[in-house]
């Protein structure tokens, strides 16, 4: 499941770290969106494991219990991305887009 999830939002996420940049930047844009989902991904499977580790540890009987502790912090990232989102759809976003696309001479949003 968790592949098919990053796959669904792979495009999206390349999409819009490159639409927004000059034809001269698009590359470091592709490079950096994908390097911080590398880095994202990468830090989840440490904390999860973090979260979960000491339970194992006791023979893997309270996996189930441990497991709990993680899609707690699994949804309280959501939110967190929920609440982002919103902000940088806003209107104050859209403005300073747009002034920043007209600063390094990117077409207007």
């Amino acid at each position: 499941m968790f592949g098919v999830f990053v796959g669904a939002v792979n495009p999206p996420i390349s999409n819009s770290a490159i639409s927004g940049m000059p034809r001269s930047m698009a590359g470091l844009a592709g490079a950096l969106a994908s390097t911080g989902r590398q880095a994202g991904t990468t830090l989840g499977v440490a904390v999860a494991g973090a979260v979960m580790g000491p339970h194992l540890a006791g023979g893997g009987a309270e996996f189930t219990g441990a497991a709990h502790g993680v899609w707690w912090l699994v949804l309280a990232l959501g939110a967190g991305v929920a609440v982002l989102a919103v902000i940088a759809s806003s209107g104050w976003a859209r403005g300073t887009a747009a002034r920043v696309g007209t600063a390094t001479g990117a077409p207007h949003p």
